[in-house]
């Protein structure tokens, strides 16, 4: 198969697509389903062996934060993948708008059971925001050729 055809493109994308949905959203949806189920038993010793790696360390109010994050991980691969034919500023700005979403959540929400976990976090949504910020500086039209690195 040559690369960049149309066939190409039909394998890569039905991979990529593929492992993305089983992997990036159903595996996390079906552990979000059964905590959501069990959620009045993740005291037992049978839910913290099973699961408890899914929701140790945060709120008991916040189980399910972990499928969050993996949501907005699967989120950010999928923005980058299957949206790389839009203009480079619309997938910056796009991607910025979900961190800056999440951070908003995470400092209404502190889901984790430490007060420093939750600042720690915080300051690496902040960072990443920071960084996906200065990347439109990388793409910008405007920057003369001889500035850019």
């Amino acid at each position: 198969i040559e690369c960049w055809t149309e066939e190409h493109n039909f394998w890569a994308y039905g991979i990529a697509g593929g492992s993305l949905l089983i992997w990036g959203v159903g595996f996390p949806t079906v552990i979000g389903v059964i905590l959501f189920l069990d959620r009045s038993k993740l005291d037992d010793l049978s839910t913290k062996v099973r699961y408890g790696y899914m929701f140790k360390g945060y709120k008991r109010s916040s189980y399910y934060w972990e499928i969050l994050i993996i949501y907005r991980k699967v989120t950010l691969v999928a923005l980058v993948v299957f949206a790389n034919n839009w203009d480079q500023q619309v997938q910056i700005l796009t991607a910025l708008a979900l961190v800056l979403g999440f951070f908003q959540i995470h400092t209404v929400v502190q889901p984790f059971t430490s007060r420093e976990l939750n600042t720690i976090d915080g300051y690496a949504q902040v960072i990443a925001a920071t960084t996906i910020y200065l990347g439109l500086y990388y793409v910008s039209e405007t920057l003369s050729h001889g500035t850019r690195a």
